[in-house]
């Protein structure tokens, strides 16, 4: 992963300033603006099922778990998770911490695929480079149980495709206007 020196917002005014200039944000009270990639974030940090997840994020101002577009942003969405995290959210699987985004696995035509789906009935292929998940995943079973995507940053860095119905914490992002 990049390293990459990240800088949000903490104020909930929606203002941020620096030493040339000021400038608003439309991020909703509470989330922190990403200056390097206009995202709004805000950590959720309750471990809950997938489903329990984004129904959180979509009660907060329409939120949504992350979906993650590029490189760029799973390193920015590490790194500000890794920065807001430390001792908020109990580990989930084994040691590992990490958080629920929006994509789930299902299978077409035999063929297993993974979407973001930020809202019910909402959906989108993931394209994303391989690069992402841990060595050796995805590995779920073809049994016929729900699997989610989760971003770990620590003992277990990469993405993993985890049951559903397993407890992590998830990361609510704010689609603003462009």
């Amino acid at each position: 992963m990049e390293s990459l020196a990240i800088f949000f917002n903490y104020s909930i005014v929606g203002r941020i300033c620096n030493v040339l200039d000021c400038f608003t944000t439309d991020c909703p009270a509470n989330f922190d603006y990403v200056v390097e990639y206009h995202k709004c974030y805000k950590m959720q940090y309750t471990l809950q099922s997938w489903s329990a997840g984004r129904s959180l994020c979509n009660s907060i101002s329409s939120s949504h778990p992350i979906t993650i577009d590029d490189l760029l942003e799973n390193t920015i969405s590490i790194q500000y998770v890794n920065f807001t995290y430390i001792g908020q959210c109990p580990a989930g699987i084994g040691n590992s911490l990490g958080f629920f985004t929006s994509g789930y696995q299902t299978f077409m035509n035999g063929v297993r695929s993974f979407f973001w789906s930020p809202y019910p009935g909402v959906s989108k292929l993931v394209q994303i480079e391989a690069s992402v998940w841990y060595p050796g995943e995805p590995n779920s079973r073809t049994d016929g149980s729900d699997y989610c995507i989760q971003s770990v940053f620590y003992d277990y860095p990469g993405w993993d495709d985890s049951l559903c119905s397993s407890s992590w914490c998830v990361l609510c992002e704010y689609d603003m206007s462009t």
